[in-house]
């Protein structure tokens, strides 16, 4: 079975440094899905 953990916040706040701490303390790799920064929502 596949686990997944998903981490979201604002600019800035460490979402990057929690998913590498993450990664190396349960061993599993960290993916990240390129493309989703440049998301732009409009009305």
């Amino acid at each position: 079975m596949k686990h997944f953990v998903a981490i979201a916040g604002n600019i800035g706040v460490g979402k990057s440094t929690l998913a590498s701490l993450l990664s190396d303390e349960l061993g599993w790799d960290p993916y990240q899905l390129q493309g989703l920064e440049e998301v732009v929502f409009r009305r």
